[in-house]
């Protein structure tokens, strides 16, 4: 639990990273749809 827990920050921040990518791929799907 507590090498799972230190690791934690590392697997978040590369979710972040991930999340974020397709966050403005989809903004910008849908911005190119509503044109």
């Amino acid at each position: 639990m507590a090498r799972f827990g230190e690791g934690k920050s590392g697997i978040n921040t590369q979710f972040l990273a991930i999340f974020h990518v397709l966050l403005i791929f989809i903004h910008h799907k849908v911005n190119f749809y509503m044109l």
